[in-house]
């Protein structure tokens, strides 16, 4: 996997994500998602998000999102990229 690649298609897709209104990210709890892109050297990466509660006994509080992204192989998608966020119910994101 072309590690610059992965880490450019990863954060692109990340900020659509941080687009996203709280409410719609809830809505995708525990739904995990996977996404086909094409990098510009002709792979395809795929790409897997997840919403999570950050403290699982604290439904309704901040949500975990987890993004990671690998090109298909073995080897990568045993240690794929992986970049998260937190978002609060106010839209504002943790840490930031």
């Amino acid at each position: 996997m072309d590690k610059q690649i992965a880490s450019v298609l990863l954060d692109t897709f990340l900020n659509q994500l941080r687009e996203c209104s709280y409410t719609e990210l809830c809505a995708r709890i525990r739904d995990p998602q996977c996404n086909e892109v094409s990098g510009p050297d002709g792979r395809s990466y795929q790409i897997e998000w997840e919403a999570l509660w950050d403290h699982p006994k604290n439904t309704g509080g901040d949500l975990r999102i987890i993004v990671s992204i690998d090109d298909g192989t073995l080897r990568a998608a045993l240690r794929p990229m992986t970049r998260s966020f937190i978002i609060a119910p106010d839209g504002s994101f943790a840490g930031e």
